[in-house]
């Protein structure tokens, strides 16, 4: 595999993690729920952009392994 692809991969497990946690703060923490409604909506853009760029890593790492 090529040292990009390898960047990408890593850098797609991270990125994995990162929202993982984000999603079960959201989901399951009470200070999430206690926090003002444009901190929360902010938490909610930034998980979603997160799986965004996660969906695009992974098209493009697929693109690379072709």
């Amino acid at each position: 595999m090529k040292d990009y692809v390898v960047r990408m991969v890593d850098e797609l497990n991270e990125l994995q993690t990162k929202a993982e946690k984000l999603n079960i703060f959201i989901e399951q923490n009470d200070i999430y729920k206690s926090l003002p409604q444009e901190k929360q909506d902010l938490m909610r853009d930034q998980w979603h952009a997160m799986c965004l760029y996660i969906d695009i890593l992974n098209k493009r790492i697929a693109l690379e392994e072709e």
